[in-house]
């Protein structure tokens, strides 16, 4: 065998089971092995070597064989990983086609306008059909308006139609006509006060567009007032949704985060965020809300999954926050105090507080008390409302003392 590794191949080679004659002589003593009953440590005795040095020689050929497995596997997965770019691609090209498509539509339809019936005779039609139960030729006359009617034609039926029609033309609507008329739409207020059409407007969008697009198209719904601003929250949610990654949420959200701070309440923007992402670190979350920056986010991102009074629940921040850098941690922290509901400021002082045998209780025992300290200036009576809503009476104590420390008059 000394011949045959020197002659044939290096020491690598043949431990692999590279050269033939070696593999073929591993075959054959498996086989004798096992057809004359002696075991690999009976036969290394009898030789006088280490029964590791038999089971090696033994495994060459399998070790070949899964060498040539791994490689075949490696071959497949770059494959796959080149059609999904490919994908990926075709999927970018369709939808800027579609979109050019769209324009090019939108540009040829005052060509068409004269062509069209007036407004009064298709809603004649739509009576007709409704009363002869051709449910599929309204859906139809529906199709055609959402498309090829001019926009003011477009609301005018959204309003003259009943709830169930209206909404199938706002979604007619959003999936068609070009996103300036669809935006129109949703500022337009038999839609901007209703619910379901807000949910059909916003569907319809969101089938055609990116994330990061539908983020930025609804940016003019910010500045609607009350039930339109609501619908831009509500747009920039179904955009969350529609990410994989914090990072792909992160880059929807940065570009227009500035329009929509103080524009309008982040309500379902911060739970899509805490829903979509509740399998990754909240903490993490919260940093970004912070790095946009949009500390509103917080009150909804933290209220989601609060534990009710009394309950217990596993670390939601620790011991991520206690990695951070000081400065960092410290904002943390503060915005917190600042922004999330008693119910969710007193879970997380609990944890702060810790439990016993906690390796870095001490860590945050000291971030508890920038915790209340910056509570106590965002928010009059915080450290009061904190230590009557908490069931922990070591917590409760714990703040209590705290409080002692303060100078009588805080004005």
């Amino acid at each position: 065998m000394t011949e045959i590794a020197r002659g044939r191949g290096r020491t690598g080679d043949v431990e692999l089971g590279a050269v033939p004659e070696v593999a073929a002589l591993g075959n054959t003593l498996t086989d004798l092995f096992n057809g004359l009953g002696v075991t690999q440590a009976a036969y290394a005795a009898r030789i006088h070597v280490d029964k590791s040095a038999v089971s090696r020689y033994l495994a060459w050929q399998a070790r070949d064989q899964l060498l040539r497995l791994i490689e075949e596997l490696r071959s497949q997965l770059a494959e796959a990983l080149r059609q999904r770019d490919r994908a990926e691609e075709h999927g970018r090209q369709l939808r800027a086609r579609v979109l050019s498509l769209e324009e090019e539509l939108a540009g040829r339809q005052g060509y068409d306008a004269p062509d069209l019936p007036a407004l009064e005779e298709v809603q004649e039609l739509l009576g007709e059909l409704w009363r002869a139960g051709d449910h599929a030729g309204v859906v139809r006359e529906l199709v055609t308006a959402a498309h090829a009617r001019p926009l003011a034609d477009v609301l005018a039926l959204v309003d003259w139609l009943p709830a169930a029609a209206a909404g199938q033309l706002v979604a007619d609507a959003a999936r068609m006509r070009p996103v300036p008329d669809v935006l129109a739409v949703g500022a337009h207020p038999g839609v901007a006060d209703s619910a379901k059409n807000q949910t059909a407007l916003i569907e319809g969008l969101a089938a055609r567009l990116s994330p990061a697009e539908l983020a930025r198209a609804c940016g003019a719904w910010a500045a609607l007032p009350e039930d339109g601003s609501r619908l831009a929250d509500r747009a920039l949610a179904a955009a969350v949704r529609a990410t994989s990654s914090l990072d792909e949420a992160r880059q929807a959200l940065s570009p227009v985060a500035e329009l929509y701070r103080g524009a309008c309440t982040p309500r379902a923007t911060g739970r899509a965020l805490a829903v979509q992402f509740r399998k990754t670190s909240l903490l993490d979350t919260v940093l970004m809300a912070l790095e946009l920056p949009w500390p509103e986010l917080i009150t909804w991102l933290t209220e989601v999954d609060a534990t009710p009074y009394g309950g217990r629940t596993e670390p939601r921040f620790l011991p991520g926050l206690l990695d951070l850098d000081p400065e960092v941690r410290t904002a943390v922290v503060r915005a917190l105090a600042a922004h999330t509901s008693i119910r969710s400021s007193v879970q997380f002082a609990q944890e702060l507080y810790g439990e016993p045998g906690d390796e870095r209780r001490a860590e945050g025992r000291v971030l508890l008390e920038v915790f209340l300290e910056a509570g106590e200036a965002a928010r009059e009576g915080f450290e009061g409302r904190l230590r009557s809503q908490t069931h922990s009476t070591h917590l409760r104590n714990a703040v209590a003392r705290w409080s002692r420390t303060l100078p009588v008059d805080r004005s």
